[in-house]
Protein backbone atom coordinates (compact mmCIF):
# COMPACT_ATOMS: atom_id res chain seq x y z
CA UNK A 1 0.00 0.00 0.00
CA UNK A 2 3.01 2.40 0.37
CA UNK A 3 5.86 2.26 -2.14
CA UNK A 4 9.59 2.52 -1.50
CA UNK A 5 9.74 6.19 -1.41
CA UNK A 6 6.72 6.63 0.98
CA UNK A 7 3.80 7.05 -1.22
CA UNK A 8 0.51 5.40 -1.56
CA UNK A 9 0.13 3.02 -4.36
CA UNK A 10 -3.21 3.80 -4.96
CA UNK A 11 -5.15 7.24 -6.01
CA UNK A 12 -7.11 9.27 -3.53
CA UNK A 13 -9.75 11.49 -4.23
CA UNK A 14 -11.72 14.80 -3.49
CA UNK A 15 -14.65 15.59 -4.17
CA UNK A 16 -15.56 19.60 -5.12
CA UNK A 17 -16.92 22.34 -7.57
CA UNK A 18 -16.15 23.89 -10.10
CA UNK A 19 -16.86 26.73 -7.88
CA UNK A 20 -13.78 26.25 -6.55
CA UNK A 21 -11.62 25.01 -9.34
CA UNK A 22 -9.80 28.21 -10.46
CA UNK A 23 -8.33 28.86 -6.65
CA UNK A 24 -7.78 25.46 -6.30
CA UNK A 25 -5.55 25.38 -10.19
CA UNK A 26 -3.78 28.67 -8.62
CA UNK A 27 -3.23 28.02 -5.08
CA UNK A 28 -3.51 24.61 -4.75
CA UNK A 29 -5.90 21.59 -2.81
CA UNK A 30 -6.50 22.97 0.75
CA UNK A 31 -4.42 26.19 0.20
CA UNK A 32 -7.21 28.77 1.19
CA UNK A 33 -10.39 28.36 3.25
CA UNK A 34 -12.49 31.32 2.75
CA UNK A 35 -14.15 32.39 6.18
CA UNK A 36 -16.67 34.30 4.75
CA UNK A 37 -18.11 30.98 3.44
CA UNK A 38 -17.00 28.74 5.92
CA UNK A 39 -18.85 30.37 8.59
CA UNK A 40 -20.03 28.48 11.60
CA UNK A 41 -21.40 31.79 12.23
CA UNK A 42 -24.38 31.98 9.73
CA UNK A 43 -25.04 28.09 10.04
CA UNK A 44 -25.67 28.46 13.85
CA UNK A 45 -27.64 31.56 12.66
CA UNK A 46 -29.75 29.40 10.47
CA UNK A 47 -30.13 26.68 13.03
CA UNK A 48 -31.50 29.19 15.68
CA UNK A 49 -34.31 31.05 13.24
CA UNK A 50 -35.37 27.54 11.57
CA UNK A 51 -35.59 26.07 15.20
CA UNK A 52 -38.10 28.91 16.15
CA UNK A 53 -42.13 27.58 15.37
CA UNK A 54 -42.67 30.40 12.93
CA UNK A 55 -40.17 29.24 10.21
CA UNK A 56 -41.14 25.54 10.99
CA UNK A 57 -39.82 23.08 7.60
CA UNK A 58 -40.28 19.35 6.42
CA UNK A 59 -36.02 20.30 5.85
CA UNK A 60 -35.88 21.43 9.08
CA UNK A 61 -37.18 18.18 10.47
CA UNK A 62 -35.27 15.66 8.80
CA UNK A 63 -31.85 17.74 8.89
CA UNK A 64 -31.33 19.04 12.22
CA UNK A 65 -29.65 16.95 13.73
CA UNK A 66 -26.83 17.04 10.86
CA UNK A 67 -26.55 20.50 10.69
CA UNK A 68 -26.18 21.13 14.84
CA UNK A 69 -23.61 18.19 14.74
CA UNK A 70 -21.84 20.23 12.19
CA UNK A 71 -22.06 23.36 13.82
CA UNK A 72 -20.64 21.16 16.92
CA UNK A 73 -17.72 19.73 14.92
CA UNK A 74 -18.02 16.07 16.01
CA UNK A 75 -17.91 12.97 15.25
CA UNK A 76 -21.27 11.04 15.55
CA UNK A 77 -22.41 7.70 17.54
CA UNK A 78 -22.40 6.14 13.91
CA UNK A 79 -18.78 7.14 13.39
CA UNK A 80 -19.59 9.90 10.71
CA UNK A 81 -17.33 12.96 10.55
CA UNK A 82 -18.91 16.18 10.82
CA UNK A 83 -15.29 18.17 11.61
CA UNK A 84 -14.49 20.73 9.14
CA UNK A 85 -11.26 22.89 8.96
CA UNK A 86 -8.77 20.45 7.26
CA UNK A 87 -8.39 18.29 3.38
CA UNK A 88 -10.63 15.44 3.43
CA UNK A 89 -9.77 12.44 0.81
CA UNK A 90 -11.21 9.07 0.36
CA UNK A 91 -9.55 5.80 -1.20
CA UNK A 92 -13.08 5.63 -2.77
CA UNK A 93 -14.14 7.12 -6.00
CA UNK A 94 -17.84 6.40 -5.48
CA UNK A 95 -17.40 8.35 -2.00
CA UNK A 96 -16.05 11.58 -3.46
CA UNK A 97 -18.34 11.54 -6.28
CA UNK A 98 -20.95 11.85 -3.82
CA UNK A 99 -19.71 15.08 -2.34
CA UNK A 100 -18.75 16.20 -5.67
CA UNK A 101 -22.47 15.73 -6.29
CA UNK A 102 -23.79 18.26 -3.26
CA UNK A 103 -25.58 21.09 -4.06
CA UNK A 104 -22.73 23.51 -3.59
CA UNK A 105 -19.48 20.88 -3.61
CA UNK A 106 -18.63 21.00 -0.18
CA UNK A 107 -20.81 19.31 2.27
CA UNK A 108 -20.44 22.42 5.08
CA UNK A 109 -21.45 24.98 2.21
CA UNK A 110 -23.90 22.75 0.39
CA UNK A 111 -26.07 22.23 3.88
CA UNK A 112 -25.94 26.55 4.60
CA UNK A 113 -27.27 26.88 1.19
CA UNK A 114 -29.94 24.34 1.95
CA UNK A 115 -30.91 25.64 5.31
CA UNK A 116 -30.94 29.20 3.53
CA UNK A 117 -33.63 27.92 0.56
CA UNK A 118 -35.11 26.48 4.20
CA UNK A 119 -35.59 29.51 6.07
CA UNK A 120 -36.02 32.00 3.14
CA UNK A 121 -39.17 29.15 1.82
CA UNK A 122 -40.81 30.03 4.91
CA UNK A 123 -39.48 33.32 5.62
CA UNK A 124 -37.72 35.26 3.08
CA UNK A 125 -37.49 38.48 5.14
CA UNK A 126 -35.52 37.06 7.79
CA UNK A 127 -33.38 34.86 5.43
CA UNK A 128 -32.23 37.97 3.67
CA UNK A 129 -31.17 40.17 6.96
CA UNK A 130 -28.57 37.16 7.68
CA UNK A 131 -27.31 36.65 4.07
CA UNK A 132 -27.97 39.69 2.14
CA UNK A 133 -27.87 39.90 -1.50
CA UNK A 134 -23.98 41.58 -1.40
CA UNK A 135 -22.82 38.44 0.81
CA UNK A 136 -20.39 36.94 -0.29
CA UNK A 137 -22.42 33.49 0.11
CA UNK A 138 -25.32 34.74 -1.29
CA UNK A 139 -22.97 35.51 -4.62
CA UNK A 140 -21.86 32.18 -4.52
CA UNK A 141 -25.04 30.51 -4.42
CA UNK A 142 -25.73 32.77 -7.51
CA UNK A 143 -22.90 31.19 -9.57
CA UNK A 144 -23.58 27.91 -11.83
CA UNK A 145 -22.04 24.88 -10.05
CA UNK A 146 -21.04 21.94 -11.75
CA UNK A 147 -19.50 18.40 -9.60
CA UNK A 148 -15.47 18.30 -10.06
CA UNK A 149 -13.88 14.86 -9.02
CA UNK A 150 -9.94 15.45 -8.05
CA UNK A 151 -7.84 12.61 -7.99
CA UNK A 152 -4.18 12.56 -6.38
CA UNK A 153 -2.18 10.33 -8.03
CA UNK A 154 0.77 10.89 -5.55
CA UNK A 155 0.99 11.82 -2.00
CA UNK A 156 3.05 11.03 0.93
CA UNK A 157 1.62 8.57 3.43
CA UNK A 158 3.02 10.30 5.93
CA UNK A 159 0.99 13.08 5.38
CA UNK A 160 -2.03 11.61 6.54
CA UNK A 161 -4.19 10.61 9.31
CA UNK A 162 -7.31 9.23 9.19
CA UNK A 163 -10.36 11.05 9.05
CA UNK A 164 -10.87 10.60 12.88
CA UNK A 165 -7.19 11.89 13.37
CA UNK A 166 -5.53 8.34 13.80
CA UNK A 167 -2.42 7.06 12.67
CA UNK A 168 -3.48 5.21 8.52
CA UNK A 169 -1.47 1.63 9.68
CA UNK A 170 -5.05 -0.47 10.48
CA UNK A 171 -6.85 1.76 7.77
CA UNK A 172 -4.68 0.33 5.27
CA UNK A 173 -4.23 -3.24 6.83
CA UNK A 174 -8.18 -3.27 6.35
CA UNK A 175 -7.90 -2.35 3.14
CA UNK A 176 -4.97 -4.24 2.10
CA UNK A 177 -7.20 -7.15 3.45
CA UNK A 178 -10.37 -5.63 1.48
CA UNK A 179 -8.56 -5.87 -1.94
CA UNK A 180 -6.75 -9.54 -1.32
CA UNK A 181 -10.19 -11.25 -1.09
CA UNK A 182 -12.70 -8.95 -3.36
CA UNK A 183 -12.99 -8.81 -6.91
CA UNK A 184 -11.56 -5.87 -8.82
CA UNK A 185 -14.36 -4.11 -9.75
CA UNK A 186 -15.91 -3.93 -5.94
CA UNK A 187 -13.19 -2.71 -4.33
CA UNK A 188 -13.71 0.96 -4.69
CA UNK A 189 -17.28 -0.15 -3.40
CA UNK A 190 -15.80 -1.66 -0.02
CA UNK A 191 -13.32 1.09 0.25
CA UNK A 192 -16.04 3.82 0.53
CA UNK A 193 -15.80 4.59 4.29
CA UNK A 194 -11.74 4.24 4.23
CA UNK A 195 -11.26 8.28 4.23
CA UNK A 196 -7.96 10.35 5.51
CA UNK A 197 -7.32 13.58 6.23
CA UNK A 198 -4.29 15.79 5.05
CA UNK A 199 -3.31 18.99 7.04
CA UNK A 200 -0.87 20.81 4.00
CA UNK A 201 -1.53 21.75 0.62
CA UNK A 202 -1.41 19.26 -2.28
CA UNK A 203 0.30 21.45 -5.59
CA UNK A 204 -2.08 21.84 -8.36
CA UNK A 205 0.76 19.86 -10.92
CA UNK A 206 -0.11 17.11 -9.25
CA UNK A 207 -3.90 16.93 -9.53
CA UNK A 208 -6.42 15.47 -11.83
CA UNK A 209 -9.45 17.69 -12.20
CA UNK A 210 -12.72 15.82 -13.94
CA UNK A 211 -15.78 17.77 -13.97
CA UNK A 212 -18.46 15.04 -13.89
CA UNK A 213 -22.27 15.04 -15.79
CA UNK A 214 -24.88 15.23 -13.33
CA UNK A 215 -26.86 12.83 -16.22
CA UNK A 216 -24.14 10.49 -16.98
CA UNK A 217 -21.83 10.43 -14.13
CA UNK A 218 -19.32 10.90 -17.70
CA UNK A 219 -16.61 13.05 -17.02
CA UNK A 220 -14.02 15.32 -18.74
CA UNK A 221 -10.90 14.98 -17.34
CA UNK A 222 -7.81 17.57 -17.69
CA UNK A 223 -4.35 16.86 -16.05
CA UNK A 224 -2.12 20.09 -14.87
Amino acid sequence: MIDQDGYLTFPIYHGTSTLYRDSIEKHGLGALRDTSLFDFGVLARLAELLDAPRNKTDWWQMNDFVVKTMIEQCVSGGGFNFRYGGLYLSSSRQTAQMYARSPKGSEFISHIFLAYEALKSVNPDEASQLLPCEHPLTKLFEKPSRPMLITVNRIQAHALTTEHGNPIDEQLAEMKAIREKTETHLIDVFWQQRNFAFTGTLEPQGLTFEELRPDTRLAIACVL
